[in-house]
């Protein structure tokens, strides 16, 4: 039976974009190696190189459109792991499955505590088992088609690695999508990787907040 790669989430609330909605490029400041982008209240100094995808949603012509939409402009950062430089490597295979997006845009996230007590809420039956790499897995009777990780990052606060591998595999699969969002500032981060990483998860969440810190100007 052939091995199958599990399909990216990367869940990052950008409905508009998969309905069809048009979006304008931004004009953002540029020089030779470096596109400088304001998102919220900051400025960030971003290596050209880096730079998957820079956007803004236009709603215009949009009947009530979501107002939980982005407005910010979306920054989309393609990263190599473990390197956190540019994706470089010529096998098309191993390119995809090191591949890292960060993203960049506006917005809030749920707290881990606030998650679990609306599971509750609607009779979900959350637990907390153990699970490997340091991690605490998070399970609900709605979690059979995916799996979500507890992490606790050295600082910071607790987030939720949510990856697309169900509790019953039925197709063997090379490997899955995970991603997770946090809170940088004033903005909401979401980084997408894949499982073989996934013991990497602190390693990979430091090198990101690195990152947000050298691009940010202000």
């Amino acid at each position: 039976m052939a091995l199958l790669v599990a399909g990216s989430s990367l869940r990052v609330g950008l409905m508009p974009l998969v309905l069809g909605v048009k979006t304008t490029p931004l004009h953002a400041a540029e020089n030779s190696n470096f596109i400088t982008q304001k998102i919220e209240s900051h400025s960030y100094m971003i290596p050209r190189d880096l730079v998957e995808t820079i956007y803004k949603p236009n709603y215009s012509g949009v009947p009530n459109p979501n107002p939980n939409w982005p407005h910010e402009p979306v920054v989309r950062l393609a990263l190599q792991w473990p390197e956190f430089i540019a994706p470089e490597i010529g096998n098309p295979q191993e390119k995809a499955r090191r591949k890292i997006n960060v993203t960049l845009l506006s917005g809030t996230v749920m707290t881990v505590a606030k998650t679990i007590e609306r599971l509750n809420e609607f009779n979900y039956s959350p637990e907390i088992i153990g699970a490997p790499y340091g991690l605490r897995e998070l399970r609900s009777s709605q979690s059979k088609e995916f799996r979500e990780y507890i992490a606790s990052p050295e600082e910071g606060s607790e987030y939720l690695i949510h990856c697309d591998q169900p509790e019953v595999e039925t197709l063997p699969m090379l490997y899955y999508s995970c991603d997770y969002y946090f809170e940088y500032l004033d903005l909401k981060i979401n980084v997408n990787f894949h499982s073989p990483f996934l013991s990497e998860w602190r390693k990979i969440h430091q090198k990101t907040l690195s990152l947000l810190n050298r691009m940010r100007k202000d």
